[in-house]
Parts: C-alpha cells; structure tokens; sequence
C-alpha cells in the first residue's frame, strides 16, 4: 500500500514511536505549544481515538491534523519545531540595540520616566529578557 493512499492512523501505526526520542524533547523543549503536539502524537500512538486526544489536551480537529500530518512528514522532531512569527519586527536592529543599551544602563527613574512609561520598560525587558543593573 502506497503512503498517499494510507489514512492518518494507518500511517501513525506505521512509524515505529520511539519513546526515547520522545521525552528527550519533551523535556528539552518547555513551550506548551510544543509539548501539546508531543502528547497527541503519543496518545494516538497509545491507541486513544483522535476525540479522545482532542478532549485530553484541549485542543481542535484542525490542529491534531496538521500535528499529525507534521509527524508523518518529518517525525517527532517535526513537532517540536518552534513557531514563526510572520509580523513585520517593529523595531530595527540599531534600534533594538539602542533599546538594550538603555535597558542594561540605565533605570526609569534615570531619564524621569512617568509610572506608565516604566510599566511599559519592565514589559519591554521582560519580553527580550534582559536584567537590568541595579
């Protein structure tokens, strides 16, 4: 029988699951997102029907096809491949390094910043990760 012409769990039960390969990214990659598409690979591969997937790890018809159609693709590995973001970046590259810069050097109360514009500097920081000197 030809792969095209194989439905999606007869081609889940034709890849061997290989389990150490499955918690190894599991534990290396901590996103949600990631982990979802894990679990459902192994449930089916468990034998739970895709409803019961569905209902387990909260998550749509829609996604579990695409999880699985990525899984027969291209294997756990495929699953755990980050999401892009296709938003244009709002910032240039001298600008997010001017940002860092300032982030690393100086505090709110530095340049008199008002309360919502430190607000907005701590979600910044929080949001490229970088701690400031204290």
């Amino acid at each position: 029988m030809q792969e095209e012409f194989m439905n999606r769990e007869e081609q889940i039960k034709a890849i061997r699951f290989n389990t150490e390969e499955w918690e190894k990214l599991f534990c290396k990659y901590q996103q949600e997102y990631i982990r979802k598409r894990l679990k459902a690979i192994k449930y089916l591969h468990e034998g739970q029907t895709r409803q019961e997937v569905m209902a387990k790890i909260d998550c749509a018809r829609k996604s579990l096809i695409i999880w699985i159609d990525m899984y027969c693709e291209g294997g756990l590995k495929a699953l755990a491949t980050p999401m892009k973001s296709h938003r244009k970046q709002k910032l240039g590259k001298e600008e997010k390094g001017e940002l860092k810069k300032m982030l690393l050097e100086k505090k709110p109360t530095d340049q008199q910043f008002q309360i919502q514009k430190a607000a907005k500097y701590t979600d910044i920081r929080n949001q490229i990760k970088v701690e400031l000197k204290t």
